[in-house]
């Protein structure tokens, strides 16, 4: 990361009501972000910073711009259930009947890669928001998409959340107004046969009991 993107000052830019306005913003998101660049905009937990997945470069100032432990991956935010067979190499039946309850929402699935460039594991979240759904679709890829904050710090909820912490290192940030969630996702790894909760995040319980049976949710939550 050079100097000058790590002083880069974002562009703030409100998600317009307008539907030309707004499909011109999701057109420079996408722009920045093939470009290298970063966006940061609302998802329905709160607000994410994202870079092009396949861009190790700009995946890399993620981790700088945030102060983000190396060790730590970051998941990937979709635009809808066929990312689950598209970069995945099995998809468990337990994943697929969690992701039909929850998604879209707040659930991120950690699954075995079929894409080596990525890694050996994927973690995968379908936003329920428009916003960065529409990127991802404007860009035919998936976000690489963390919250936008210090790490180790209180997760954004608006973008005046985000300015008290990240106030350069990105090019754009849209302010959609508040992230209604206000919780990070639930993680569950599904990677290595047996699912393991790796973060208990805003997804509510009913819905893995609905998916998993309680049982098994009980397994993985108590």
């Amino acid at each position: 990361m050079t100097d000058s993107q790590l002083s880069q000052t974002p562009e703030v830019v409100a998600w317009p009501s307008d539907q030309a306005a707004q499909e011109t913003l999701i057109a420079r998101a996408s722009e920045i972000l093939r470009a290298g660049g970063l966006v940061v905009f609302p998802t329905d937990t709160v607000y994410g910073i994202a870079a092009d997945p396949l861009n190790t470069l700009a995946v890399d100032r993620i981790f700088v711009v945030k102060q983000r432990p190396a060790e730590k991956r970051i998941a990937l935010l979709v635009a809808g259930p066929d990312d689950l067979d598209r970069l995945s190499t099995t998809v468990p039946d337990e994943a697929r009947a969690l992701a039909a309850v929850a998604w879209p929402g707040a659930l991120t699935i950690v699954l075995a890669c079929s894409r080596p460039e990525l890694g050996p594991t994927i973690a995968l979240r379908w936003p329920d928001h428009e916003i960065p759904t529409r990127i991802a679709t404007a860009l035919d890829s998936p976000l690489a998409t963390t919250s936008a904050n210090i790490s180790s710090l209180p997760s954004p909820r608006t973008a005046q959340d985000v300015l008290a912490q990240l106030q350069s290192g990105y090019e754009l940030l849209i302010d959609g107004g508040e992230a209604t969630g206000g919780v990070d996702s639930t993680v569950i790894d599904f990677s290595t046969g047996e699912p393991k909760l790796l973060r208990r995040g805003g997804l509510e319980r009913s819905a893995m009991e609905s998916a998993l049976g309680a049982a098994a949710a009980a397994r993985l939550l108590d």
